[in-house]
Order: structure tokens, then sequence, then C-alpha cells
């Protein structure tokens, strides 16, 4: 059991030590700089005010105080008389070498009775936060007056140093914020005096974007960063010809007959093309509104064109009415067909030729050894230029077969 209590103490002191210095680590540093305003004071009263001051502080609050004494060694480098200190920027930056959050600056007076002006900067924001002036004879003083000064500067500086001004920002700007319910205003908009440690609850607002809630409990943060996120809306898209291929902001979307295209409200360009018909483009809005039904009816090319184009050049109707693969390969078959024609002509002119020759020489032949000789060359050259002349008209309706098919294609796409 000794033991057990052993255990317990430790813990209890360590938890003790651990919680004080959590504390003072969260505590604010405050410097006292009130200097007497004329020789008739006693140093001896005045050390014993400024003791008499910090202990009445820390006896309400546990902030860290700088005295005046340890103020005077951190200036005395500098050419800063904490005597004569008491314009504003002067006690910025004593505050700023001292490192003091807060600045509590004044003089005490000795007449009939003590006056004590007193006035607390807060050194971030370089303002006077609150302003005081005490009349208290010496005794009053000693009997609690010096502790309702104490309590003023603590409650002067609770009440800022528990408040913070909140800066709201949006993406996109322009969005309607309520704070508890209550409409504070548009985007971007600063909030001041909020309490720190207290719940919030922000609500963002803005046509055509999601609502938002955000809860926040209020510490350190200056800034809150919303990202709005776009409402999504439907659009059923349908019309003619089968199949027409559709383009939304250029990237595929589907085909007809229907498409349900759903995407965050806003404007979007359209495409619908297929080969034979007119390309279409226009633009069309989504909105947060109920589903609503587009339809678009592309109209043919022309034919006639086509086919003229198609009779000249074949493949080349097709082509310019979007059929481009077929178009291409009515061109690339009908080329080959008309080059080998052309080749098979040329080797049957070579052939005509070579007969017509042969059958010059034989009439005129002479020679009675030589004519039966001759006669046999002429009918082999003959038997060769028939054949070809059947090579070549093979070729010549094949290239006719392609045109015709290539015509006819053409007229009844």
């Amino acid at each position: 059991m000794k033991q057990n209590y052993k255990t317990v103490f430790i813990f209890a002191v360590f938890i003790a030590i651990f919680t004080g210095s959590m504390l003072n680590a969260s505590n604010l540093k405050i410097a006292i700089n009130i200097s007497p305003s004329d020789n008739k004071m006693s140093k001896k009263f005045y050390t014993q005010f400024n003791n008499s001051l910090k202990k009445e502080i820390l006896d309400i609050e546990n902030f860290s105080i700088i005295s005046r004494s340890k103020l005077i060694d951190i200036v005395s480098w500098t050419d800063i008389d904490l005597n004569d200190c008491d314009q504003l920027k002067c006690i910025k930056e004593v505050g700023r070498l001292s490192g003091a959050d807060f600045i509590v600056a004044g003089f005490v007076t000795m007449r009939t009775k003590l006056s004590i002006d007193i006035y607390i900067v807060e050194v971030s924001q370089g303002k006077i936060i609150a302003s005081e002036s005490f009349h208290e004879s010496e005794r009053t003083l000693r009997k609690g007056g010096m502790n309702k000064i104490a309590k003023s500067i603590v409650s002067s500086i609770d009440y800022v140093s528990s408040r913070q001004t909140v800066e709201i920002t949006s993406a996109p700007a322009g969005a309607v914020v309520a704070l508890n319910n209550k409409a504070l205003g548009e985007t971007p908009i600063t909030v001041p005096d909020l309490r720190k440690r207290k719940e919030y609850s922000l609500l963002f607002h803005k046509q055509g974007y999601e609502s938002l809630q955000k809860d926040f409990t209020l510490d350190e943060q200056k800034m809150i960063h919303v990202k709005l996120i776009p409402q999504k809306g439907s659009i059923l898209i349908s019309g003619h010809p089968f199949k027409a291929k559709v383009y939304i902001n250029n990237k595929y979307a589907g085909k007809f007959p229907q498409i349900d295209y759903q995407n965050f409200i806003g404007t979007y360009s359209i495409m619908i093309e297929k080969p034979g018909y007119n390309k279409y483009q226009d633009v069309f809005e989504i909105t947060s509104e109920e589903s609503k039904q587009l339809k678009f009816h592309l109209k043919p090319k022309p034919k006639l064109p086509a086919i003229a184009l198609s009779t000249v050049i074949p493949g080349s109707g097709q082509i310019v009415r979007g059929f481009t693969k077929r178009g291409l390969l009515f061109l690339v078959v009908a080329t080959g067909v008309g080059y080998l024609t052309a080749v098979e002509y040329m080797d049957y002119d070579s052939k005509h030729t070579h007969y017509l020759n042969d059958l010059d020489r034989f009439k005129n032949q002479t020679d009675l050894n030589l004519i039966e000789s001759d006669k046999e060359k002429v009918l082999i050259s003959f038997d060769e230029m028939k054949k070809q002349e059947t090579v070549l008209n093979n070729y010549l309706y094949a290239v006719g077969a392609v045109w015709s098919i290539n015509i006819l294609e053409i007229s009844l796409e």
C-alpha cells in the first residue's frame, strides 16, 4: 500500500509540474513601465508600488511579468529613456525589444492623493486598448486600492487577448457567409471580435455552387479559406441521324440516339458530326434545375456535287461527304488498276507494233525461201498481240467496274 501511495504521489507531482509548465507556456508576457512623474515620490515607495502591483496582477492571472527594472536593463544599450517614453512609437519599440504582448504604461503622481494614469498597449497591433485614471490615498491603496488597479488591467488584457479578428475567404469569391445563422456579407470578409475557444459555424452559399458548412473553434486561426464545389446538372441530348458522334468541349461524349450528359453547371460547346451530313456546332447551358432535353437534327450534304466529283476522280465525292476512308479506298484501287492498265497497254502497243512490222516484212518478201518463215513469225506475233489485247481488255473492264461501283456507292449512300 505504501508503495502505491508513493507511486500516486509521484504521478500527482509529475502532473502538477507538467500542468504548470503548460500554463507558463501559454502565459501572456506583460511589461510594466509605470514611471514617477516627479521627484516627490521616494524610491522606496515607488519600488513598493511596483512590487505590489506585480503581486496583485499575478494573484489574479498567471501572466509573465517583465518589471520596469528589467525593461531598464533591456533598453540600456539604446537611446530610449523609459521616464520619457510616453509616445506610442516609443512604447511599441520597448515592447518589441522585450518580447512583450502588452505593455502597461503610465505615470504615478504624488499630490494630496496619489494619481495613477495607466494605458495599456497591445504591442502586435500597436494600439492602446484601454486607459484609466485612479485617484487614491496611500492608505486606501494599501488596503485594496492596488487590487482594484490590478483587476482593471487584467480584465482589459483578458478581453482583448481572448478575442480575435478572422479573415474569411472563398474560391471563388463572392460567396454569402452566415456566422452562427447570422448573415455577415460576401467573401472576402473580415470578422472582428470573435471569442477564442468558442465554437462557431460558418455557412457559405453562392449561386451555382454547393452550400458548404464549416464548424470551427477559434484559437490562433487568423484565416479561414474554403473551396466551393460547383453544382452538377444533367442534360439529355438526342437527335438524328443514328450513330452521329457528339463532342462536348472538344471531348467525345457519345453517339445518338440519346446521351445523358452530367457535369457541373455552366456553359458548354457542342459539336455533332457524321459522314454525309453537315457538321453542327453550338453552345448549351447546364443549370441546377431539373434535367432538360436537347434535340438536334443534322442536315444531309447534297449528293449531286459529290457524284459529279466521283465521276471525274473516283473516291473524291466520298471524301467531300465525309466518308474519308471509303473515298481513299476507291481512289487507291482506281489508281492502282489504272496504273496496271497503262502498263498492259504499253505492252500491247509494243506487241502490236511488232506484229505490224512482221506483217510488212512478209508482204514485201521476194525471196521464196524466206516467205514461209516470215509467215510463221507473223502468226506468232499476231497470237501474242491478241493475248495481250485480251489482258488489256480485262484491265479496262476492271477500271470501268471500279469507276461504276464508286459512282453507284456515292449515289446510294
